[in-house]
């Protein structure tokens, strides 16, 4: 196995990657264009990091995390040309349901404080093709995030997942992570860096 950054030329894989393990997120559901651009943005990102992991030569996982959400946000807003922030609207206007989980993504970006220290840092998606699961990719890819978070001297990170997802809720227990809060139908967990 080996893990490393993403490269521009990965980015028809890692979105195929994503959308086949976490087609539920949102950005996933506003297609793979959509997708595309928020990997190139987060590649760019000097507050973030996607790393993909391959075995025998093949990618069949990515993970992206960013020290500063509000900061990568803002960021992806800013490069959206025009015709991409009509091609979204479209996208609301059609299937309306995704207003929904827009509105949900929001709601879940609240302030977390754990031990009076404002969390920040965010493991924002981890995708392992399902056929490879269970071989320890996973847990390689969250510890290649943690170095990341470690270089950038963050002592906390989170990230949230559904409530009804029992097999990541324990694999993110297994990891150390601690469920902090419920925001409707999500968990937020937490985990402190050693």
């Amino acid at each position: 196995m080996k893990i490393r950054s993403i490269e521009y030329e990965d980015i028809p894989m890692v979105v195929n990657i994503h959308k086949e393990a976490i087609g539920y997120s949102l950005n996933a559901r506003l297609g793979s264009r959509h997708l595309s651009h928020i990997y190139a943005c987060v590649l760019n990102s000097d507050s973030a990091i996607v790393n993909v992991i391959e075995v025998d030569g093949i990618m069949v996982g990515v993970v992206s995390a960013t020290t500063n959400p509000d900061k990568l946000s803002a960021e992806i807003k800013k490069s959206l040309s025009f015709k991409q922030k009509l091609l979204l609207a479209v996208s609301f206007v059609i299937r309306p349901w995704l207003i929904y989980n827009l509105w949900e993504h929001f709601r879940l970006s609240p302030t977390v404080v754990y031990k009076n220290i404002l969390i920040n840092a965010c493991l924002t998606a981890i995708a392992v093709k399902p056929q490879y699961r269970g071989k320890g990719l996973g847990k390689a890819l969250i510890d290649s995030v943690e170095d990341y978070f470690r270089s950038q001297d963050v002592k906390c990170y989170r990230l949230d997942t559904f409530k009804t997802n029992i097999k990541a809720r324990s694999f993110y227990n297994q990891l150390g992570l601690i469920e902090a809060k419920e925001i409707g139908r999500n968990i937020i967990l937490l985990k402190e860096i050693k």
